[in-house]
C-alpha cells in the first residue's frame, strides 16, 4: 500500500491543518497536485490559471487556496468517506488473520500511525526495516519492532537511507506495482 494512498482515507482535522503549514515545501507539487490529495477539481476561477505552477511559487496566493479549500471541506471529508471505506473493502479481500506482521519499509512508521488510525484495535504486529528519531518518537508506546532502530551511533545512516524511500517502494512492489488508489 502507498503511503499517498492512505494519506485521504486516514485524514484527520490535525492532518488537515497540517497540510496547510507544510503545503509549500513540497517539491514539483503543483496546485493540481494538491487538489488531487483531496480529489478536488480546481473550480475557483482565480486559481485554474495556476493549476500546473509548483505551490513554492504561489506563496501570494496561499490565502485564496485556504479559503478555497476551507470551502470545500463537505466535499473533502465525503470524499475521505468513500476512500475509507474503498481502502477497508481492499483489506478484508486481503483476507489478512490476526496472525500477519505489517511491513513498512522504515523512517518516520506513518503507515503504521494511519493504519492504527483506520484500525482502532489493530492487533497485526507492526515491523520497520529502519525508523528515524521522528518514528521512535511517534509511536513509543505502540508495539512495534525494528530492523534497524535509531540510535545516536547510527542516525547519519539513517538519514542517508530516509531521503529516497521511494525507490525502495518501487523495488519492493516489482511488476505488482504499487497501490496509488482504491
Amino acid at each position: 500500500i502507498s503511503r499517498k494512498a492512505l494519506f485521504l482515507p486516514a485524514l484527520t482535522e490535525e492532518d488537515y491543518l497540517l497540510e496547510f503549514n507544510n503545503f509549500r515545501y513540497s517539491r514539483d507539487f503543483t496546485l493540481k497536485d494538491f487538489y488531487f490529495k483531496f480529489y478536488l477539481d480546481i473550480e475557483h476561477q482565480e486559481l485554474k490559471k495556476y493549476k500546473n505552477e509548483e505551490l513554492k511559487n504561489l506563496v501570494g496566493l496561499q490565502d485564496v487556496i485556504r479559503q478555497d479549500i476551507s470551502n470545500n471541506l463537505k466535499n473533502i471529508f465525503e470524499n475521505r468517506d468513500t476512500q475509507k471505506k474503498l481502502f477497508l473493502d481492499y483489506w478484508k479481500g486481503l483476507k489478512l488473520d490476526k496472525n500477519s506482521l505489517i511491513f513498512d519499509f522504515g523512517a518516520n512508521a506513518s503507515m503504521h500511525k494511519k493504519l492504527n488510525h483506520l484500525f482502532k484495535n489493530h492487533t497485526h504486529a507492526s515491523v520497520l526495516f529502519y525508523r528515524t528519531k521522528n518514528g521512535f518518537e511517534d509511536i513509543i508506546h505502540q508495539k512495534q519492532y525494528t530492523f534497524i532502530p535509531y540510535t545516536e551511533h547510527n542516525k547519519l545512516k539513517i538519514n542517508l537511507l530516509r531521503r529516497s524511500p521511494d525507490i525502495f517502494e518501487i523495488l519492493f512492489n516489482g511488476l505488482l506495482g504499487t497501490t496509488l488508489g482504491y
